[in-house]
């Protein structure tokens, strides 16, 4: 995955991106329905 990034065959799309301490925001997001993409858990500033 790693190269395939690297080389930008790959690109993730993100919908929102979250700091471990909003985890119980980013899980309400994700059950809401709305989420468009993936939602990532940040364990550092975004």
């Amino acid at each position: 995955m790693g190269d395939l990034a690297a080389s930008g065959h790959y690109v993730p799309v993100i919908d929102r991106t979250y700091l471990l301490d909003e985890a119980v925001s980013a899980h309400a997001h994700v059950e809401s329905g709305h989420k468009k993409s993936s939602v990532v858990i940040s364990l550092g500033s975004p």
